[in-house]
C-alpha cells in the first residue's frame, strides 16, 4: 500500500481507493458527525457518492505523517 490511496474501514475490512480515481472529495456532516462525500471519477454519473468517516484532525494527522 502506498501513500496514493485512501483507506476506508468497513465491517472489519478495508477498502483502498487510489487518490487519482477520486473525482470529488467534500467534507460534510451527517447527524452532527464529520464525514466526507467521495465521488469516484469512473462513476460520477452512474453511482451514488461514497460517504466515509472524516475529520479535520484526520487530515492534519495525515499531513504530519507525510511531512
Amino acid at each position: 500500500m502506498d501513500e496514493s490511496a485512501l483507506l476506508i474501514k468497513k465491517a472489519n475490512c478495508y477498502i483502498s481507493i487510489n487518490l487519482k480515481d477520486i473525482c470529488s472529495f467534500e467534507p460534510t456532516e451527517y447527524f452532527g458527525q464529520p464525514i466526507a462525500k467521495v465521488i469516484l471519477a469512473d462513476n460520477k454519473n452512474l453511482a451514488p457518492a461514497l460517504y466515509v468517516p472524516w475529520s479535520e484532525e484526520m487530515a492534519l494527522t495525515q499531513s504530519k505523517a507525510d511531512g
